[in-house]
């Protein structure tokens, strides 16, 4: 990027508003500074105080105690700022310094890359001079991270070989088939079981040992439970992802999720009768099978309805106690969905990988050691709101979600945080729908803001606030931003792209590049919500009500009313567009080194670095990673990013159609 055309500069502190300074906690405010040709302008956030405006030339900062420092106009105290990031402060004093020298000052050139991980930086800095009390943290590393990220960068790669949706759903059925021939398999389906991790540590608790739990989602819908003939990849499709009733090309049955459910069922064996009735003999035996022809339409009344005449015709009328043996049979073989386990992989498989698009193809960014550092901060954060606040739900950025995907790869170090957090385990709900999730959002984006006192992106909520006489939603300044979120970054020769970055919301749809081959694939992939299984109405329907002898009441007739018609609208007239405004290309600035006894390195070591991470680093973009340890003790960073490692992970969503998911609590 070249030199700015703009004169200005935007950035905001915490400015101290107590009168005692050493006073414990301080009471501070958000000032916003904005320096024009040679004028400082600070104003307050709380809307009551006039700006103050300042002639650079006579501007003066001085560094008091740790991150306080004094702002001075000729030597009279203006105020006290407050900035934990080393590299925020020295971008400011050196956009000062060159308004001193010249009203047509301009900002120097930069890199989008450089601006990306100066958030990063930011963040990292600001973390480790001003902690958050009370604040659990768990095992996570930065090379846990990055394992993780080379295992969906692999899934992502396998993506390649596909060419139409139904090539994806074989890839998901073979991967879910590898899975439960051997559950060590540790491929794209094992890492998406671990996602859902009350599922997954209910299924490692399953015995073992039922046919219908070896069974996988491949071998039961490959073929047409009435003929046993082998049905088109389409047919499964239909019916497996789309939830349609389609008919056998081989014997016209029709065929829906639930005649496969049912078929699951009969699977299992025979079924018998041991009532009151049969108590003094062997139990009656009864073989079902499923019709062979298109005039029945099988489902779980139409099992019922078959046991009820076949035991009718036994001489056997369903007792109480029948019926109850018989709802708690069919409630322990059949789960809410078809399969060996108590969701279907391939359904959550496909939901991931609209998460796994918006990571891997910004893969180089992600795989940085000072991203992955400072998404960790904002994990940890966003689980203490998890504690905090355990009746709200909260809705991830794409950055808290990916080490959130992470740590539950790890189910007992995951469940051992989660039980020290909360004293249950959290889980994570990647089904939500969208306008759910912009809810969620709103309220995760309104409760760190208040919790934590800094923003949580630069991505405003399209919610609107519940009271009107609250203050509108605080977004960072420009020069302070989310670098990348809600914008578009010239990174590439395609021009103006969005990105995933720190700050985006999981449910911003726009950062999936649309011109990929694995995109233009997957997104044709057109899934129906998975229905919940009722229970079995065992009643048996009212008799219908006898006929009166009376003559009906005559009815009173209707007075007709006249409307005035509707306006005409051409069915040729294009509908109005609600759109959010067009992005706006918005200058970055790199954090100059300032020559001044003010400056004060930008590098974070030892104890004041939890995380294990040199914040002072190269702002080339490369796709390697540096091999260097991590908090996690020696070892350099495994899977830094590399296409190896079996299997992948990716989250409406989001978690609804774009991962990430988000949680409530009970």
């Amino acid at each position: 990027m070249g030199a700015s055309q703009s004169r200005d500069f935007l950035i905001d502190f915490h400015v101290v508003t107590s009168p005692n300074l050493d006073a414990e906690p301080l009471a501070v405010e958000w000032c916003r500074c904005s320096v024009k040709e040679q004028t400082l302008e600070l104003t307050m956030d709380d809307g009551k105080s006039p700006p103050k405006t300042l002639d650079v030339r006579h501007v003066h900062i001085n560094q008091t105690d740790g991150y306080r420092y004094e702002l001075r106009c000729k030597e009279e105290l203006v105020a006290v700022l407050l900035s934990p990031s080393r590299s925020h402060l020295a971008a400011f004093l050196r956009v000062l310094d060159l308004a001193s020298a010249s009203k047509k000052w301009t900002l120097p050139p930069t890199t989008p890359q450089t601006a990306l991980f100066g958030v990063a930086v930011a963040i990292a800095e600001t973390h480790a001079a001003k902690p958050v009390h009370d604040l659990v943290v768990s095992n996570m590393t930065v090379a846990k991270v990055q394992a993780h990220l080379a295992k969906m960068q692999a899934m992502y790669k396998a993506l390649t070989t596909c060419n139409s949706k139904e090539d994806v759903y074989t890839m998901l059925l073979e991967l879910e088939a590898a899975y439960v021939a051997d559950k060590e398999t540790a491929n794209f389906a094992h890492v998406v079981h671990k996602l859902h991790p009350r599922q997954y540590e209910q299924d490692q608790e399953r015995a073992t040992t039922a046919s219908q739990l070896k069974k996988s989602l491949r071998d039961i819908f490959q073929s047409c439970p009435s003929c046993e003939k082998a049905l088109p990849i389409a047919a499964m499709y239909a019916v497996h992802m789309q939830r349609q009733t389609v008919e056998c090309p081989h014997c016209a049955t029709p065929l829906s999720y639930e005649a496969f459910h049912v078929a699951q069922l009969i699977d299992m064996g025979k079924i018998h009768w041991c009532s009151a009735a049969t108590a003094s003999t062997d139990a009656i035996e009864c073989v079902l099978k499923l019709p062979n022809n298109s005039t029945h339409y099988v489902s779980l009344k139409w099992f019922i309805d078959e046991v009820k005449r076949r035991g009718l015709a036994e001489g056997i009328n369903l007792s109480a106690e029948d019926k109850t043996r018989w709802q708690d049979h069919i409630d322990a073989s059949l789960g809410e969905v078809a399969g060996s386990f108590s969701l279907d992989l391939v359904h959550a498989m496909a939901r991931q990988l609209s998460f796994l698009l918006k990571v891997c193809s910004h893969r180089d960014y992600w795989s940085q050691r000072q991203v992955a550092a400072a998404a960790m901060v904002r994990y940890h954060k966003f689980m203490h709101l998890m504690r905090t606040r355990p009746k709200t739900m909260l809705v991830p950025t794409v950055d808290i979600d990916l080490v959130w995907h992470a740590h539950q790869c790890f189910p007992k170090d995951y469940a051992l945080f989660c039980h020290g957090l909360v004293r249950k385990l959290v889980d994570h709900d990647d089904t939500i729908k969208g306008g759910d999730l912009q809810a969620g959002y709103a309220t995760t984006f309104a409760t760190w803001a208040h919790v934590f006192d800094e923003p949580y992106s630069s991505f405003a909520p399209t919610q609107p606030r519940e009271h009107s006489d609250e203050t509108p939603w605080r977004l960072p300044s420009r020069d302070c931003r989310f670098v990348g979120v809600d914008e578009m970054l010239p990174i590439d020769d395609r021009g103006g792209v969005f990105v995933s970055v720190i700050g985006t919301p999981v449910f911003d749809g726009r950062v999936i590049p649309t011109d990929s081959k694995q995109a233009k694939v997957v997104q044709t992939m057109e899934m129906a919500p998975i229905a919940r299984r009722c229970k079995i109405d065992w009643t048996e329907p009212p008799p219908p009500p006898a006929k009166s002898t009376t003559e009906p009441k005559k009815k009173r007739p209707v007075k007709p009313q006249y409307y005035e018609p509707l306006p005409y609208v051409s069915p040729t007239s294009p509908p109005t567009a609600v759109t959010r405004p067009p992005p706006t290309y918005i200058p970055m600035y790199t954090p100059p080194t300032v020559d001044s006894q003010l400056y004060v390195s930008t590098s974070i070591q030892g104890a004041s670095d939890p995380y294990g991470t040199n914040t002072s680093f190269d702002y080339g973009f490369s796709s390697s990673n540096d091999s260097g340890g991590d908090s996690g003790g020696g070892g350099g960073d495994s899977g830094g990013g590399g296409d190896s490692g079996g299997g992948g992970d990716s989250g409406g969503g989001g978690c609804g159609g774009c991962c990430g998911g988000g949680c409530g609590g009970n």
